[in-house]
Protein backbone atom coordinates (compact mmCIF):
# COMPACT_ATOMS: atom_id res chain seq x y z
CA UNK A 1 0.00 0.00 0.00
CA UNK A 2 2.81 2.41 0.84
CA UNK A 3 4.31 2.24 -2.65
CA UNK A 4 1.02 2.69 -4.46
CA UNK A 5 -0.36 6.09 -5.35
CA UNK A 6 -3.54 5.87 -3.28
CA UNK A 7 -5.41 9.07 -2.39
CA UNK A 8 -8.49 7.59 -0.72
CA UNK A 9 -9.60 4.40 0.99
CA UNK A 10 -13.35 3.80 0.91
CA UNK A 11 -14.69 1.89 3.89
CA UNK A 12 -17.69 -0.08 2.67
CA UNK A 13 -21.20 0.28 4.00
CA UNK A 14 -21.19 -3.24 5.50
CA UNK A 15 -18.49 -2.10 7.91
CA UNK A 16 -19.88 1.38 8.61
CA UNK A 17 -23.47 0.21 9.21
CA UNK A 18 -22.30 -2.38 11.73
CA UNK A 19 -20.10 -0.09 13.85
CA UNK A 20 -22.89 0.54 16.40
CA UNK A 21 -23.86 -3.14 16.53
CA UNK A 22 -20.55 -4.97 16.79
CA UNK A 23 -17.27 -3.97 18.45
CA UNK A 24 -15.32 -6.13 15.98
CA UNK A 25 -16.51 -3.96 13.09
CA UNK A 26 -15.61 -0.82 15.03
CA UNK A 27 -12.12 -2.18 15.78
CA UNK A 28 -11.59 -3.05 12.12
CA UNK A 29 -12.68 0.41 10.96
CA UNK A 30 -10.48 2.07 13.60
CA UNK A 31 -7.52 0.07 12.30
CA UNK A 32 -8.17 1.18 8.73
CA UNK A 33 -8.39 4.83 9.82
CA UNK A 34 -5.19 4.68 11.88
CA UNK A 35 -3.23 3.05 9.05
CA UNK A 36 -4.64 5.49 6.51
CA UNK A 37 -3.72 8.52 8.59
CA UNK A 38 -0.19 7.27 9.13
CA UNK A 39 0.18 6.79 5.38
CA UNK A 40 -1.38 10.16 4.54
CA UNK A 41 -4.41 8.62 2.84
CA UNK A 42 -7.91 10.11 3.28
CA UNK A 43 -10.80 7.85 4.29
CA UNK A 44 -14.39 7.73 3.06
CA UNK A 45 -17.12 6.10 5.11
CA UNK A 46 -19.93 4.68 2.98
CA UNK A 47 -23.43 3.85 4.23
CA UNK A 48 -24.15 6.65 6.69
CA UNK A 49 -27.89 6.20 7.16
CA UNK A 50 -28.66 7.86 10.49
CA UNK A 51 -27.40 10.33 13.11
CA UNK A 52 -25.94 7.58 15.31
CA UNK A 53 -23.72 6.26 12.53
CA UNK A 54 -22.71 9.79 11.51
CA UNK A 55 -21.66 10.53 15.10
CA UNK A 56 -19.53 7.37 15.26
CA UNK A 57 -17.93 8.13 11.88
CA UNK A 58 -16.99 11.58 13.18
CA UNK A 59 -15.62 10.12 16.42
CA UNK A 60 -13.46 7.73 14.41
CA UNK A 61 -12.16 10.73 12.43
CA UNK A 62 -13.13 9.36 9.04
CA UNK A 63 -12.46 12.19 6.58
CA UNK A 64 -15.50 11.99 4.28
CA UNK A 65 -18.92 10.39 4.39
CA UNK A 66 -21.52 9.05 2.00
CA UNK A 67 -25.00 7.78 2.60
CA UNK A 68 -28.74 8.45 2.46
CA UNK A 69 -28.62 10.39 5.73
CA UNK A 70 -26.28 12.92 4.11
CA UNK A 71 -28.06 13.05 0.76
CA UNK A 72 -29.80 10.78 -1.69
CA UNK A 73 -28.10 9.97 -5.01
CA UNK A 74 -29.11 12.20 -7.92
CA UNK A 75 -29.27 11.59 -11.64
CA UNK A 76 -27.30 14.76 -12.34
CA UNK A 77 -23.69 15.00 -11.32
Amino acid sequence: VRNLSIDFIKIGSDFIKNIPKDDKYKAFVESIVILSKRLGIKTIGEGIENEKILKLVRELEIDYGQGFYLGKPKKEI
